[in-house]
């Protein structure tokens, strides 16, 4: 019988063995078909909302009030007149303003409780956990920090946490009667917070951790407490409470044309904001007697909309113009000192230079950040571009923006940029467009109702040589391949056209053609095959324009996109590549062209989101942009 198992069992592991090899020469044949993309590097760059900020031993903590790229931004500042952008940690829900506590950093997050990270290095910060609270969707609204004890307020009303051990917090008192606690602050054994919708609580807490309600006040606006004194920002003026009987404050100063706080509150000195964008140091050595050192007056060419004072310095956040400024305030002028940028908000366009990549934004106005090429790792923008107004609403994305030699082309305006670390505005932009081709000295723009073509043979100088305009259109896509027509992708009334132009005379463009397809934004052609893959899922849509004046529907291949596309397509020989919303870079073989194979999904080595706002290729390099990050893939041979 054992004998008969042996040999049985010898057969099966003959055949499995042969099953193997088979299969294995299987994966080698189809791999050397399609040889996978090498990912070389990627870029970590600091970019966010710069929600708010923290200060730590000379180096700056950036929050950002969303989650698809960083939720810390870690600058180091220790040199003032040169900081560097150190590291950067993607964190849950949305964060807020935080605290720290020896070597961890607690920071309270919309939807996701508070986040604990370790900053022992703080060029290395490392995310510990997250205290969900059991809070309703885990909102937390208010935090607070002293004393050893993390005072947390939200949905669930007010927790306090004991942080004997600062990576593990210990919840040692819980105040229920309010369902929503908005806000709190504390000093000592004192502790006031503020239930939503009515007064403010003002209590102590006891040896056992025990919260004793003593009464209650309104008190609007921001607080901040040294010692026994309270400090209100409310109505355009700080009103100074004294403390000292709990039952009965009462008010011991009023300072008008103060708007809120600035840092440096305690011991001995506050920074406050005045009513004109002034700075006000005060001296706080007699808590309830503030007295006015000097005022400080802030460069017009900075919008300070956050900020924080530390040691004689002032941190700043441009929301405008997307910096990070550091700034001297030992005299009666704020002196800049050194200065970082970050891509502000989540969304734009890569150019890539011959030494620089150009990252771009476009809301309300049209931002250039050059980026230096580097290995793995973070980078910094080395120079920053903004300027023209337009309306930011109704279009979904980053406007387009093209490269024709030593000029960038942004919708009507113009860049030079053949001193790539100094762009200068040749022309501003007044409005921006969806998508720009550019085919020898001919470029065409897709300008909401109309497509523009200009004559770039002649740059900075780009005259107008005509338009194709139709009322209600929606042209989301232009493309001027060699056969001397251009194609649009045109949404009007719900419905998405594939539109063919006899452009032999730019200056009388002509409608040969057109073509119903599924909902797209973006296109590429190969031959006389037109590739669009879906805004939804409705997969990738092939149209042939064989025949220009009767473009005709070949197919859509459902499986090729899953959630949809928000970023433009790119051809590669005979690839094409196009970013699938949360998925990566859908690659796709079209050396059949009316036969596409997907052959790979690209999304880098990392925890972030894979949503590529913008994706490039230049020589054998493909390019993807997306939130904090640049990856750098070398496209293998055909």
């Amino acid at each position: 019988m054992r004998k008969f198992i042996s040999s049985t069992w010898d057969c099966r592991w003959d055949y499995i063995k042969f099953f193997f090899t088979v299969t294995t020469l299987v994966l080698i044949l189809v791999s050397s078909s399609a040889a996978s993309h090498s990912h070389l590097y990627d870029v970590h760059y600091p970019t966010g909302s710069g929600n708010s900020m923290a200060v730590r031993d000379g180096y700056v903590y950036l929050l950002n009030a969303w989650t698809r790229g960083d939720s810390i931004l870690v600058f180091d500042a220790t040199n003032p007149d040169d900081p560097r952008f150190a590291a950067g940690l993607p964190g849950r829900g949305y964060a807020r303003s935080g605290a720290f506590h020896d070597n961890v950093f607690y920071i309270p997050a919309i939807n996701w409780g508070v986040m604990t990270v370790d900053i022992s290095d703080p060029a290395e910060p490392l995310m510990l956990r997250n205290l969900f609270l059991n809070f309703p969707r885990g909102d937390v609204s208010g935090l607070h920090l002293t004393g050893g004890r993390l005072y947390v307020t939200g949905p669930g009303g007010l927790r306090i946490f004991d942080l004997s051990e600062p990576d593990a917090p210990m919840p040692v008192a819980y105040y229920p009667d309010t369902p929503y606690a908005n806000l709190v602050v504390a000093e000592g054994d004192r502790l006031i917070f503020r239930p939503r919708g009515s007064d403010a609580v003002l209590a102590v807490i006891d040896e056992e951790h025990r919260i004793i309600e003593y009464s209650r006040r309104s008190l609007p606006g921001n607080l901040h407490m040294i010692d026994n004194t309270l400090y209100q920002f409310a109505g355009g003026e700080l009103i100074v409470h004294d403390l000292s009987d709990m039952r009965e404050p009462s008010v011991a100063a009023r300072v008008e044309d103060i708007r809120a706080g600035a840092g440096m509150k305690g011991p001995d000195r506050m920074l406050l904001r005045g009513s004109e964008d002034t700075l006000e140091l005060y001296d706080v050595s007699t808590p309830q007697q503030p007295e006015k050192i000097r005022k400080v007056t802030f460069p017009e060419n900075f919008t300070a909309s956050r900020m924080t004072a530390s040691e004689g310095m002032l941190y700043a956040v441009d929301d405008v113009r997307g910096a990070l400024g550091i700034f001297d305030l030992s005299g009666d002028v704020a002196r800049l000192r050194g200065e970082r940028f970050f891509m502000f908000q989540n969304s734009g366009s890569l150019i890539v230079g011959d030494d620089n990549f150009f990252l771009y934004y476009a809301s309300g106005q049209f931002t250039v950040l050059t980026l230096l090429k580097e290995h793995n790792g973070t980078a910094d923008f080395s120079s920053y571009h903004a300027e023209g107004q337009t309306p930011a609403m109704g279009i979904r994305r980053g406007a387009a923006i093209e490269r024709h030699g030593d000029f960038l082309l942004t919708g009507d305006g113009l860049l030079n940029i053949s001193d790539a670390q100094n762009p200068e505005a040749v022309h501003p932009m007044r409005e921006r467009a969806e998508s720009i081709s550019i085919r020898d000295d001919l470029a065409a723009l897709a300008l909401d109702d109309r497509i523009v073509f200009r004559d770039v043979s002649r740059l900075p100088e780009f005259p107008l040589l005509g338009e194709y305009r139709v009322e209600g259109a929606d042209f989301q896509d232009v493309l001027l391949p060699e056969d001397g027509m251009a194609y649009v992708v045109n949404r009007s009334d719900g419905e998405t056209f594939i539109e063919t132009l006899d452009i032999a005379n730019p200056e009388s463009v002509r409608l040969l053609g057109r073509c119903e397809v599924p909902d797209a934004v973006t296109a590429v052609k190969r031959d006389d095959i037109i590739y669009l893959p879906s805004t939804g899922n409705a997969g990738l849509t092939l149209v042939d324009v064989s025949t220009p004046a009767e473009p005709r529907l070949v197919k859509t291949l459902d499986d090729f996109v899953s959630v949809g596309v928000d970023s433009r397509i790119h051809l590669a020989g005979e690839r094409i590549y196009y970013g699938d919303l949360m998925q990566g870079i859908r690659v796709v073989d079209i050396s059949d062209p009316t036969d596409p194979v997907l052959i790979e999904t690209l999304v880098g080595s990392t925890d972030y989101s894979a949503v590529y706002t913008d994706i490039r290729i230049l020589g054998d390099k493909l390019y993807g942009l997306r939130y904090s990050h640049l990856d750098v893939w070398e496209i293998p041979e055909p």
